[in-house]
């Protein structure tokens, strides 16, 4: 008898489904509310903006400006847990990983940059990755951005990879190695680009909380699927 494993990339949607069967409980998703063209902010009473860049350099080459594969992430607000046995958990799958809030579904435009307004709070970045590709990356870093009313810049996340493509891209890429990973400090030319995108923006409200490394952790590629059953055919 021959047994065949079947493997699959996952869309975004797969992937925060795969990972909430795993939860005991059910953590409530946030949409947070992204802002891409010159205006006016306004921020509710316990929300802040966000923002920064994330850039992928793919087999020595720089991704951005990005085409269909752009950075795809989530956050976790408030997370349970920033323990320094979070990498080891993640790399079996990280199902039990959580916060009281999730924030799934998140990109960045063509140069990497991003502003999303999102609760005031603690955020750990669950994972990251091109879209349409696999392993996903835990980055293991998190940033505050605890009071309300403000613009908090967190950084430019630069990660190195090595890639291959499975039938030419059909079924995505494949990330062989993640090389390095870094949060690189670009305040003053994000400050710049924040006043011109939010005209009439108080500069006193504009703060620097760089993502950073968790203790005890460090990045690593993960696979949501790992301790799960696979679809056998026989």
């Amino acid at each position: 008898m021959i047994m065949l494993v079947i493997r699959f990339f996952f869309t975004p949607f797969l992937l925060v489904t795969v990972l909430l069967a795993g939860c005991g409980t059910t953590p409530t998703m946030y949409e947070a509310k992204s802002i891409d063209e010159p205006q006016p902010l306004l921020l509710g009473d316990n929300e802040v903006l966000i923002t920064g860049k994330i850039i992928f350099i793919e087999n020595g080459k720089s991704k951005a400006p990005y085409g269909l594969g752009r950075p795809n992430w989530m956050l976790l607000h408030n997370p349970d847990d920033l323990g320094p046995h979070l990498t080891e958990q993640m790399k079996l799958g990280g199902r039990e990983i959580w916060g009281d809030l999730y924030i799934p579904f998140l990109s960045t435009e063509k140069d990497g940059s991003f502003y999303y307004i999102v609760p005031a709070g603690e955020y750990l970045m669950k994972d990251v990755v091109p879209f349409y590709y696999t392993p996903y990356i835990f980055p293991a870093v998190s940033f505050n951005a605890t009071q309300p009313g403000k613009i908090y810049y967190i950084g430019t996340l630069s990660i190195d990879i090595d890639t291959t493509t499975v039938l030419g891209g059909l079924w995505g890429n494949y990330i062989n190695t993640l090389n390095f990973l870094e949060v690189k400090d670009e305040f003053d030319s994000a400050r710049q680009t924040i006043l011109e995108k939010f005209p009439g923006v108080d500069k006193k409200i504009i703060n620097k909380a760089l993502m950073k490394r968790l203790p005890g952790n460090f990045p690593t590629l993960f696979d949501p699927l790992a301790g799960m059953e696979f679809l056998y055919i026989h």
